[in-house]
Parts: C-alpha cells; sequence; structure tokens
C-alpha cells in the first residue's frame, strides 16, 4: 500500500507541470513580444530572434513577454533560452522583472578581451545592481549557449550548457538566496555592448524559449526526499 501511495505523490506531482510561455520563432515573428528601446533593429531570421545595434556609446536592447496581461501568473518559474551572442559584452535573460524600475534577476553571459563569465545579477537600476554569483566559463562569439534561470521563492539559480536542450545539466552553476523581487514580473532577453574603441555594437539571437512553473532549487513535492516526509 506504501508503494501505491508514493507512487501516486511522485505522478502527481510531475503531472501539474505546465509550459507558460514557448516560442522557437519558427512562425518567421516575434509576436508577443514587447521590444524597446526603439534604436535597435529586432528581427527574426532563419527561425531565430535577433538583436542588433551599433550607436557611439552604449547599446542595448531587450525584449520582453508574460503569459498574462501585466507579467508572469506565478511568481516561481523556470526560463530556458538558446543564445548565440555574436558582438557585444554581455548577453542573457531576466525574470521577475520590472521594467518600470529596471530589477530583476538577470543571467548573463560576459564575453570581454581578457575574461568570460557567466554571472547571476540582481538588477537594481539602468547601470547598477549586486553580484549573486559569478564564475568563469570558456565563452566565444558564434558558438550556441544554453541558458536556465529559475527562481523559486527566495532560491535564485543559474546554469549554462552547449550541445543540445537534452543535454542538460542537473548542477546548477550559480546559486543564490535574495528576497528582494517577489513579483511574478515578466522575462526578458537582452543585449548589451559599451563603447570600446570609439563606438559600441551589439549582435545576439535567441531561439527556443520555454518558461514553466516547475522549479527544481528547493524541495519539490515529487522528490524522494519529501515522500519520506510523509510516513
Amino acid at each position: 500500500m506504501k508503494t501505491a501511495i508514493i507512487l501516486f505523490v511522485v505522478i502527481s506531482a510531475a503531472s501539474f507541470s505546465t509550459v507558460l510561455v514557448s516560442d522557437d520563432f519558427s512562425d518567421g515573428n516575434a509576436d508577443g513580444w514587447t521590444e524597446m528601446p526603439t534604436g535597435a533593429s529586432y528581427t527574426v531570421e532563419a527561425g531565430r530572434y535577433c538583436f542588433t545595434q551599433t550607436a557611439p556609446d552604449t547599446v542595448w536592447a531587450d525584449s520582453w513577454i508574460s503569459d498574462i496581461v501585466g507579467g508572469m501568473s506565478v511568481s516561481d518559474y523556470s526560463c530556458r533560452v538558446n543564445l548565440i551572442p555574436n558582438e557585444g559584452e554581455m548577453f542573457g535573460i531576466v525574470g521577475r522583472g520590472n521594467v518600470g524600475t529596471i530589477q530583476g534577476y538577470g543571467l548573463f553571459i560576459l564575453i570581454d578581451k581578457i575574461d568570460n563569465y557567466l554571472l547571476l545579477i540582481k538588477i537594481e537600476g539602468i547601470g547598477q545592481g549586486q553580484v549573486l554569483g559569478v564564475m568563469p566559463g570558456s565563452f566565444s562569439y558564434g558558438q550556441e549557449y544554453w541558458l536556465r534561470l529559475e527562481m523559486n521563492g527566495h532560491l535564485i539559480g543559474g546554469k549554462y550548457w552547449t550541445g543540445n536542450a537534452g543535454d542538460e545539466p542537473a548542477v546548477w552553476n550559480l546559486t543564490a538566496k535574495d528576497d528582494s523581487y517577489n513579483d511574478p514580473g515578466i522575462f526578458t532577453l537582452f543585449g548589451y555592448d559599451s563603447n570600446t574603441g570609439g563606438s559600441a555594437s551589439m549582435d545576439v539571437s535567441f531561439d527556443d524559449v520555454e518558461i514553466t512553473d516547475e522549479t527544481t532549487l528547493d524541495l519539490q513535492s515529487g522528490s524522494w526526499a519529501f515522500v519520506k516526509t510523509l510516513f
């Protein structure tokens, strides 16, 4: 009887995972996404969502989405995306974002002339933020990377990998605890470059966006540890 109960708990917990947002841009458009600033170029080419911009000063572009009007329907969600950085300094995604206050949790790939990093950042305004986690990485232009950013209560996690979506590692590269932003907010794709050598130029593309309400950063009801607490 205990075995039957255990199987019921595990199967029931797994069945409640919901895909909140999914877009592979295979339809040739980015309908549903809100793009800003307007100075950047946003196009869908060969099934990828492309951001480009060149200017004498700092350039940046982002595009945001949510599963309901006004923001995501839940505060705890997991975001996955494929990206290719082609030019610029920083590329990635933001969860629990707030457009008005420029806040949220960001997971970014940083590429510069000396070192490359994966960054988990609490964004606190334009050009301001607190680094919650950092690790060196071997990032290069023209390479495909997968990113996952997850928020579960006060737990924030980030990871990256190469290959296919199914090659995702179980281990998180970066994790942190932070209670600053608890509202669902919005999900954002982001690219950035600063003025080096007289101009700034950013080029990045995204694909296979998927946001679900399934989180693994904390003890889940479908885990064996949770099941053991029932008996």
